[in-house]
């Protein structure tokens, strides 16, 4: 698996042959290539998103599913259409592409599929043969080089509690924040536990005791359950005085007064990524050459203005960055 940065110049040097040769062959027909996603409000506006960037060279069109869904909808897609490319958004789709190709004799070739908007997509899509994707985490470095652009506050040790699901996501990040003379002080819990509320108290106290400087927050619906938040996290917080860094935009309301700074792909950015992720693969006769993840190019920042003025001396001439003020 590989880790890189999509190359501008060649999916644009694509996208020119494309468009050219559907110019100049009369009546051409054009490609499809179907996404294969929930119907909620951040799925269609990464779908209206690639469908900008490529209805000039495709067909476009969705799969709507739920939790529910069988492999029988992809089965009876896949009979009555022929696209040249899947697009799976969440790991609900993820995981229901995973069965349907349980269906299917394992010599049977595959089409390319890109799958973006889920949690931690390099192990969801493990094992998926001519398959890729764009990672949906934020890097810790991002936001931690964000915080450090906006707050007087020094940011030089960050603390970090997570599940062992991202143990490797975390150890990656470690040496990325070296580089920037950052240090990631974290804590791991196990994947399934009856006592969350106290580990997660005694991974703050243990953190506190490192005199970190704020604190990274991972997506964990599972850590984030509402007792945890108001009960722990959000009176922790408190206590330790330090910005926050989150990856939702609901927890940098001021109303909720927890975190300081979100980091979040942008969806616009990330539809346009996922369409030069297939303008470059439609170049490679829609074969990966590997199992490819890249890191979310586009980036939005939402900050609690409110909470960073008070608290961590925020100056009006460091807000250039940051694309949403909440107050």
């Amino acid at each position: 698996m590989g880790i890189n940065i999509l190359s501008g110049l060649s999916c644009s040097f694509f996208k020119i042959i494309i468009t050219v040769l559907l110019l100049w062959v009369p009546g051409i027909a054009k490609d499809l290539i179907v996404s294969i996603q929930p119907n909620g409000e951040k799925f269609i506006k990464v779908f209206n998103s690639l469908k900008n960037e490529l209805e000039d060279d495709f067909i476009f069109q969705p799969l709507f599913i739920t939790k529910n869904s069988t492999p029988q909808v992809i089965q009876n897609l896949l009979v009555k259409d022929t696209p040249v490319c899947l697009i799976l958004m969440d790991n609900i789709a993820i995981r229901l592409y995973r069965k349907y190709l349980a269906t299917r004799p394992s010599e049977e070739p595959v089409l390319p599929s890109i799958s973006i908007m889920g949690i931690l997509i390099d192990k969801a899509t493990e094992g998926l043969r001519n398959a890729g994707g764009i990672a949906y985490e934020v890097p810790v470095v991002t936001g931690a080089v964000n915080l450090r652009a906006v707050v007087s506050t020094p940011i030089k040790k960050i603390g970090i509690v997570h599940r062992e699901c991202l143990d490797n996501f975390i150890a990656a990040n470690v040496s990325f924040c070296k580089k920037e003379s950052i240090d990631i002080i974290s804590i791991s819990l196990p994947n399934k536990s009856s006592l969350f509320k106290w580990k997660i108290k005694s991974a703050l106290k243990t953190l506190s005791r490192n005199k970190i400087d704020a604190l990274w927050i991972p997506n964990d619906n599972l850590l984030l359950q509402r007792d945890n938040l108001f009960d722990v996290w959000i009176p922790a917080a408190d206590k330790l005085e330090i910005p926050v860094i989150v990856g939702i935009e609901t927890l940098v309301d001021p109303k909720l007064d927890f975190g300081t700074l979100a980091v979040l792909p942008d969806h616009v950015g990330l539809g346009k990524q996922t369409a030069d992720m297939i303008y470059e693969l439609s170049g490679n006769n829609w074969k990966f050459k590997e199992h490819q993840i890249f890191p979310p190019l586009a980036i939005h920042k939402i900050i609690n203005l409110r909470q960073a003025k008070e608290r961590f001396n925020i100056s009006d001439d460091k807000l250039g960055i940051i694309d949403k003020k909440l107050e």
